[in-house]
Formats: C-alpha cells, sequence, structure tokens
C-alpha cells in the first residue's frame, strides 16, 4: 500500500539500525515473554542479564565491572545525571557537540547546563573546559558524536574533572564498544571521579532495540538506580521503564557470540569497521563528499556542495538521508551488518545522488 510520502518502500543510508541476523531474532521471538523489569520472575533472564553486562565490560574496560541494561543510550544518560544530581551536583558541562539526549535529561532533571562551543564545530577547547568546570559540576563527554563521530579527550576531560572535583559522565553509545582499539585508544577506569559510561549494543554489536549498557563504577551506583515496586516478587525495579523487553538480553548474547565468531575479537572487528570507513571516504570523496575531519570511528560527516539538492534527490528516490546538517553533509554509520553483506550499494548511491537529477519513484 502507498503511503502518503509515495514511497512502497523506504530505504534508510546512515542509520545506526541492523536487521537482526536470523538466530538473534528467533531467540528474541522464542523470549517475548520475559520482562527485564523484573528479572528474577522469568526463568534464564538474570543468568543472562548477568552474563550480558559482564562481558560487556570486559570488552568495552577490559576488566570486569558493574553495570545494567537499559533502553538504550538515552536511558542511561538520563539515570546517569540523575546519579550525578543525587550526589549533588548542580549543573551539566557538556560540548556543542553533546547528544540531545543528554540534553533533555538536564532539563527533566532541572539541572542548570552550560554548552561550550568547539572549534570547527567538532573540536572540543579544552582550556574553556578548564577554565568553566567547577565542584558543582558533571562534565559529559563523547566517545564518537553522533554528528561526525569525533571522540572527545577523555583522558584529558577526566583530568580536569579530577582537579575541580567535579563529576564525569561518558556518552560512549556507539564507539564504546571499539574504544580501546580505535587509532587513539580510549582507556579509563571508572571511579569515583568518571562513575558512569553509556554504550549502545543495538548500534556496533547490533542486539535488537532496546538494548543500552550502562556501566558503573560500583554497585552502589546500580543500587541507586532502582525504584521500590511492591507488587512484583523482586519489590523494585531499576531504571525509568517498568516493563521492558528482556528478549533482548538473550537476543545480544547471541547477537555477541555471532560476532566474535565472524570477527574473532573486538580488536579486529574495530580495525575492519575503520578499514572499510577509509575506504568508503576515498571512494566518495571522487563524487565530491568531503570528510570534515579524519575517521576516528566508523562515523562520518561527508559534506557536499550540492547538500540539499542530494537531500531532494534521496527524497524523490524514497532513499532517507542521515545528516549532519552543521557541516551540510551526509552522516554515515557503518555498522558490522555491511561488512557481513552490504546488499546497500553506498558508494554508488552517494554517487548517484550527487550526480543526477532524480524523479519520484516508489
Amino acid at each position: 500500500m502507498e503511503r502518503r510520502h509515495g514511497c512502497r518502500e523506504i530505504r534508510v543510508i546512515g542509520g545506526m539500525i541492523a536487521d537482526p541476523l536470523p538466530p538473534v531474532r528467533e531467540t528474541c521471538k522464542k523470549k517475548l515473554h520475559t520482562n527485564l523489569g523484573d528479572p528474577e520472575s522469568y526463568t534464564g533472564l538474570e543468568d543472562s542479564l548477568e552474563k550480558l553486562v559482564k562481558r560487556v565490560s570486559l570488552d568495552v574496560l577490559g576488566y570486569k565491572t558493574p553495570g545494567m541494561i537499559t533502553s538504550g543510550a538515552t536511558e542511561s544518560n538520563i539515570l546517569s545525571l540523575y546519579y550525578w544530581r543525587q550526589k549533588g551536583k548542580k549543573r551539566v558541562v557538556v560540548f556543542d557537540t553533546v547528544h540531545y539526549s543528554v540534553l533533555k535529561a538536564a532539563k527533566l532533571l532541572g539541572l542548570e547546563m552550560l554548552i561550550l562551543k568547539t572549534r570547527k564545530g567538532y573540536d572540543p577547547i579544552i582550556e574553556d573546559l578548564e577554565r568553566n568546570t567547577t565542584e558543582k559540576d558533571v562534565i559529559v563527554a563523547t566517545i564518537g558524536t553522533t554528528e561526525t563521530g569525533y571522540v572527545d579527550p577523555v583522558n584529558e576531560i577526566y583530568e580536569i574533572a579530577k582537579r575541580k572535583e567535579a563529576g564525569l559522565h561518558i556518552d560512549a553509545a556507539f564507539a564504546g564498544y571499539i574504544m580501546r582499539y580505535l587509532r587513539m585508544p580510549v582507556r579509563i577506569e571508572l571511579d569515583n571521579i568518571a562513575s558512569t559510561l553509556a554504550v549502545d549494543l543495538h548500534k556496533i554489536p547490533e542486539a535488537p532495540i532496546p538494548a543500552g549498557v550502562l556501566l558503573v563504577s560500583d554497585n552502589d551506583v546500580i543500587e541507586s538506580l532502582y525504584f521500590e515496586s511492591p507488587y512484583i516478587p523482586s519489590k523494585r525495579q531499576f531504571g525509568l521503564l517498568g516493563s521492558r523487553p528482556g528478549c533482548t538480553v538473550f537476543a545480544a548474547n547471541i547477537a555477541l557470540d555471532m560476532l566474535k565468531t565472524r570477527f574473532g575479537d573486538v580488536e579486529n572487528l574495530a580495525k575492519e569497521l575503520l578499514s572499510y570507513t577509509d575506504k568508503l571516504v576515498s571512494i566518495l570523496q571522487e563524487s565530491g563528499y568531503m570528510p570534515i575531519h579524519e575517521v576516528m570511528t566508523p562515523i562520518v560527516c561527508l559534506s557536499h556542495e550540492a547538500y540539499e539538492k542530494i537531500l531532494k534527490v534521496a527524497s524523490n528516490k524514497c532513499i532517507r538521508l542521515y545528516q549532519c546538517p552543521r557541516h551540510r553533509g551526509i552522516r554515515l554509520a557503518i555498522m558490522p551488518h555491511i561488512l557481513w553483506n552490504d546488499k546497500l550499494d553506498i558508494p554508488a548511491i552517494l554517487e548517484k545522488l550527487a550526480n543526477e537529477r532524480g524523479n519520484r519513484i516508489g
């Protein structure tokens, strides 16, 4: 049936949601009845949850640390800032490349905001952070900004937070899973300064949504994010939501198993993702797409002088492009499924969009 936009089928380029592989999808179907809002009441769910948090923390940080499954990085970011508010922080200090969910969290929690500008729209000005941070603040650093994939200098930011007696939350939603194996590796230990870190499993590991992980410095952080729920057997629930799909926990473990079977380990996965991203950028430069900065993660922003025309042609062809608007560019996110089986020929599609007028199809 034709929709109001005239498209029988929409294609998406630059999104961060993959069609789960058949074993992952089947696992989720079998466990649809389980509720992560009450994991103790469903056979195997609590054990699968503990296994998932352990393997994610080992992959992301290199050591085991407490954590909990959330609906995604938005919930993780809100919960983290809630934790810091409970610790007495009054203001959130961010760069203007921070994800919108952090701004949403501050607004919901009634926290003040200080938004610092970046050089060229992506590069944090560390001197400004040093000058403006106080002991009443929690800083949010990003590993893989949503628009361009830039990695904030987390270790420098940590040192500033430590000197100023501020808190630090790390939003590593996209690139967190491979952060130790980026070209400028990010290695950090969670502690009383950097107590919270958000990772999404529906991105690079490609688990079914909703699937985020909030990693924390110690169990006291997790305990502070439980709320009373007297009617369920465990008498309490974690996080913002009540009932939520438990099937994604089982499915995420299967997705990670398959990922490691295909790529061997996280380090090799990171190398392949970055190598493919380099190749893609090189090919697209021939069609006038220019990277905003060097490849830091498998997210890239490619500006083009025909930006508006490309968007219009894509819309007429029922193609939805993710964008980096401040740079007048197209945002690409290279995920494992593109390496497995690239049915969507990104270079050919973007080259065509840049070089033809295009007519509506659908």
